[in-house]
């Protein structure tokens, strides 16, 4: 796993930390507010990055054709049932699928 996404997931948990931070009764008492609105920006804006980075590689992987590539082999193996709209467009966009990712036509 990327060390970069684990930054990320270690950001929210550390949010997280600091909305459920017990600050009555210290000295601290009066920062309260301050710590519950960055413990929710922190955890807001990194769940934003992890969704945009996780949209951003499989929008990637769909253009590369390595998804097309995936479903065909698990239709071929018969892993799961497709309708036949699903098939039509299999059917039509194998020759496009099989060139991006090097497959042969033997």
């Amino acid at each position: 796993m990327d060390r970069f996404i684990l930054l990320m997931l270690a950001s929210i948990l550390s949010g997280f930390a600091l909305l459920k931070l017990p600050l009555s009764g210290t000295f601290l008492e009066g920062i309260s507010p301050v710590t519950d609105v960055i413990g929710i920006i922190t955890v807001l804006l990194f769940s934003l990055f992890l969704i945009y980075k996780g949209l951003r590689a499989l929008l990637t992987n769909l253009k590369k054709g390595l998804v097309h590539s995936r479903v065909l082999s698990h239709v071929q193996k018969g892993h799961f049932p497709l309708n036949s709209a699903f098939r039509f467009w299999l059917k039509a966009n194998r020759a496009s699928t099989r060139s991006s990712v090097g497959i042969s036509r033997s």
